[in-house]
């Protein structure tokens, strides 16, 4: 039997796929679940995943090609997914009528009748689809009636469950924070989850029931053992909702981590009241080598966390962040601005709590009424919704309003300025020069382009640590004056982006050249691409061999990769 997953993770903009997620992150859901059949006999699997196709008319082709005569598609599917998935499903049926397609997922289980609605679908399985889906298979292989809808059997014992299949995806994934070295891998040590965030719950419950699994210890180092001796990853994420609610598995795993060997420093997500109340299992976490903790802060309205039924406080909040920075463990804070009947100062009040907090990443959404939760219910009854499609359900779409009685554009100016916050930049940059500085055997000297606004330069040479200033060659005499007064970066040499040619810059490429530089940044603001490649013209004529652009949202791009 040759079966077929289907990874959406993609908008479909009239015909061209838009990837929400990471091409090169997996789906643990689909992954074990490809595990589990694989252990039952049933070998040919494979995945289609749409994040690394461009265009439907791709996924067409590879049905006419690869996907010839396959039995089964099986596709997973979020809220967000559903347009896209259904897109897929009538181009199975159209080239393929005579193969199965299986859904499930947790917009399958919260959203049953909808998915039901979909006639070319032939079975959706509700809830956890391991054991359900072999079973399947079987009655399939042995022409046994089996009924459209299936109530998915939840494994008790997840011990029992074989590890992810490390070949359907590909097991390697691009490192979740720039600070996480690759190779970098991630795993789920458990299910479910005890609270009770209005925004969230009962969907969780729903799918996983009301208390949590986790896999034994011992299991999960085995896994970890194994992606140590196959891929010699260097760094690790523990995806579960909330790891630490569990104190003694804590403890536990934080000595079996060391006790093997592992020195990789992992990420895991975790509550503001555990890190209040449990300072010392914190500092287990950091010296077994916990170096960023993703934490739902969400508000800094005290009234909206109650509202939220989050079951934190605005001060557990400042101090669970003061706790993380005490041992050296990062923060990637995720706020929701948009809450049902939030005011303006309510978010001020979120943006004021942020520098307070000091993050290193921040994920920054508008509130999504997803289905499967309690606020989702309460926006229905009270007629706020304004979402239009399936694909309004993207919650980093910032761009879309939410619902109504929310002043949007304001909101947006107060999300462009929490982004400020991020401490990342200077921390990446940092992280940048120093593995200069490990392969020079000495400090790189630094070139800095720049046409953004002088206050803006200002912040992003700052947070580069550069040090003694040595020559100042610059085509605009204003900037000449506005910088004279920093001491922290090699050369600046600003241009005037109005006429700005390689021959506008000819007379200074020889003085440079001469100063020997082995690194180049570049803010990019509203430059075209033409004037980027002219950049790296000069760059290369200089001799520089590195040369990264600072982006709008603080991200640190390899442009030589980028505009080869």
């Amino acid at each position: 039997m040759k079966i077929a997953f289907i990874h959406c993770g993609v908008n479909n903009d009239n015909g061209t796929f838009v990837p929400r997620v990471d091409p090169n992150w997996i789906h643990h859901g689909i992954s074990s679940i490809s595990a589990y059949i694989k252990s039952k006999g049933y070998t040919d699997v494979s995945c289609i995943n749409l994040c690394r196709l461009s265009h439907i008319d791709e996924f067409r082709a590879l049905l006419d090609t690869t996907y010839r005569n396959t039995d089964v598609f099986a596709i997973s599917m979020m809220s967000v997914d559903f347009e896209v998935a259904v897109d897929c499903i009538d181009i199975i049926k159209q080239l393929q009528p005579e193969a199965k397609i299986v859904v499930g997922g947790i917009h399958a289980t919260l959203m049953t009748h909808e998915v039901e609605a979909v006639k070319n679908i032939d079975h959706i399985i509700v809830g956890e689809g391991e054991i359900s889906f072999g079973d399947l298979l079987d009655n399939l292989s042995n022409n046994t009636h089996v009924d459209r809808l299936i109530r998915g059997i939840r494994p008790e014992d997840l011990d029992s469950l074989p590890p992810v299949d490390c070949d359907l995806m590909g097991r390697l994934e691009s490192a979740y924070m720039p600070i996480m070295p690759e190779p970098f891998v991630s795993i789920i040590a458990g299910r479910g989850c005890i609270y009770g965030c209005k925004f969230c719950q009962p969907s969780e419950k729903i799918l996983f029931g009301s208390r949590v699994r986790r896999r034994s210890v011992d299991n999960v180092i085995a896994e970890l053992k194994y992606l140590r001796d196959r891929y010699q990853f260097k760094s690790v994420m523990i995806h579960d909702d909330c790891l630490t609610e569990d104190k003694q598995w804590i403890k536990d795993f934080c000595a079996q981590y060391k006790k093997h060997g592992f020195d990789q420093p992992f990420i895991i997500q975790s509550r503001v009241d555990f890190i209040c109340r449990n300072e010392d299992l914190v500092k287990q976490l950091a010296d077994a080598g916990l170096r960023l903790v993703s934490i739902g802060f969400e508000s800094g309205s005290q009234r909206i966390l109650n509202f939220l039924s989050k079951g934190t406080t605005v001060e557990q909040n400042i101090k669970a962040s003061e706790i993380c920075h005490k041992y050296g463990i990062k923060i990637k804070g995720n706020f929701m601005l948009g809450t049902p009947s939030e005011t303006n100062e309510e978010a001020q009040a979120t943006l004021e709590m942020i520098k307070k907090i000091r993050p290193y990443r921040i994920s920054v959404t508008f509130y999504t009424p997803l289905p499967g939760s309690y606020l989702h219910d309460y926006c229905v009854e009270n007629n706020l919704s304004l979402l239009e499609n399936h694909a309004d359900y993207n919650r980093s779409n910032l761009r879309k309003a939410k619902i109504k009685g929310i002043d949007y554009d304001f909101l947006r100016q107060i999300a462009a300025q929490i982004m400020e916050h991020q401490t990342f930049l200077e921390d990446n940059i940092q992280a940048l020069t120093a593995n200069l500085t490990r392969q020079l055997g000495r400090k790189p000297k630094t070139l800095v382009f720049r046409s953004a606004p002088v206050d803006t330069v200002k912040k992003v040479i700052s947070a580069c640590g550069l040090h003694n200033i040595t020559v100042d060659i610059l085509t605009q005499q204003q900037c000449a004056l506005e910088f004279s007064s920093i001491d922290n970066i090699d050369t600046c040499l600003a241009v005037d982006i109005n006429g700005f040619t390689l021959e506008s810059v000819a007379g200074v490429i020889e003085p440079l050249r001469a100063e020997s530089y082995d690194l180049c940044l570049v803010p990019l603001n509203s430059w075209d691409y033409q004037t980027y490649t002219q950049i790296l013209s000069i760059a290369d004529r200089i001799g520089i061999e590195n040369i990264w652009g600072i982006c709008m949202d603080n991200q640190l791009l390899n442009l030589k990769k980028a505009l080869a």
